[in-house]
């Protein structure tokens, strides 16, 4: 995909999601209406409203016809619009994906990523997962956590690389490196 495309559909991914919202609520109601119609005609062409004796006549049949139709159609695209609806992703699902795919793209294709050994990343995983679970909500933010956000480069490089010599794990990864 090209960055002309990518623009495109940053400009209009908000437009198609209003539409298929509108799509889904109309659908929606035109749907819940016409099987309550189709409902209520079935039960009166059988007689649960009108006298028992009544025949079913050529009327009835093509007027249940054209409801079971209504009914049949409406459902088709209440179905296919609340899937686009659901399918439809926001501007910030968007770039999510892009950057994702970005940064995958990045690290699979990079030399310098594919050195890093095993354990390592899954030390860095174990620490980012648990770092994660400690902040909880947005608002409360550890002290451990907010020092981290105030450190330069060099300081955050300084204390990653300092971590990294305390764990066992990762002295055993340098040892097979060297």
């Amino acid at each position: 995909m090209n960055w002309y495309q990518i623009f495109y559909l940053f400009s209009v991914v908000n437009n198609l999601g209003t539409f298929f919202g509108w799509m889904t609520a109309i659908f929606t109601i035109i749907t819940i209406i016409a099987w309550i119609v189709f409902i209520i005609y079935k039960m009166a062409v059988n007689g649960a409203f009108i006298d028992g004796n009544r025949d079913e006549n050529d009327d009835d049949r093509r007027n249940l016809a054209v409801q079971r139709k209504w009914v049949w159609y409406s459902s088709i695209f209440f179905v296919f619009f609340w899937l686009a609806y659901i399918a439809t992703p926001t501007k910030r699902d968007m770039l999510l994906i892009i950057a994702g795919g970005t940064v995958g793209e990045f690290i699979s294709n990079d030399a310098n990523a594919k050195q890093i050994p095993t354990d390592i990343a899954r030390f860095l995983r174990a620490e980012i997962l648990k770092a994660t679970s400690e902040v909880g909500e947005k608002d409360k933010m550890p002290e451990e956590v907010k020092k981290i956000k105030d450190l330069s480069k060099e300081q955050l490089e300084e204390l990653l690389i300092d971590q990294l010599g305390k764990s066992p794990a990762i002295d055993s990864a340098i040892n097979k490196l060297k």
